[in-house]
């Protein structure tokens, strides 16, 4: 199958380019799942990490701007539909390669601050990226 084919202008989708397609986009959508799971898990940890004064949790009430950061990943798949195939397959290796390095900088991270909490001296938190205010 040439690499500058489209999913809609060879048989259709039920050949073969169909198929490759489809699993093009199944592939996609895994990973831009995790990609969107890992994302919420790490701005949970942050917030639970560092939580503002005053401020308030995120919710992600209807038409809100959290229903669009929930779908905003899924647009990958969108857009390779419409491009040709090379690029839908650069589309799922940089996405695989980008998730990748946020897991390992997720466990780098976590790994960094468990090690910074232990090191501290009793009777006081890590302080791991902020100032810290002496009275």
């Amino acid at each position: 199958m040439p690499l500058g084919a489209h999913w809609l202008s060879g048989a259709g989708p039920a050949s073969a380019q169909g198929a490759v397609f489809l699993g093009l986009f199944a592939l996609l959508a895994g990973l831009c799942w995790l990609s969107a799971r890992l994302g919420r898990l790490m701005t949970a940890q942050a917030t639970a990490a560092a939580p503002a004064k005053g401020a308030k949790p995120a919710t992600g009430t209807a038409g809100g701007p959290g229903l669009l950061l929930k779908a905003l990943p899924y647009l990958t798949v969108v857009i390779a539909a419409f491009a040709p195939l090379a690029a839908g397959i650069y589309l799922l290796t940089t996405l695989a390669w980008s998730l990748a390095e946020r897991m390992l900088y997720s466990r780098s991270a976590v790994a960094a601050t468990d090690a910074n909490r232990e090191r501290a001296p009793h009777g006081e938190e890590a302080r791991v990226g902020r100032r810290v205010q002496k009275a």
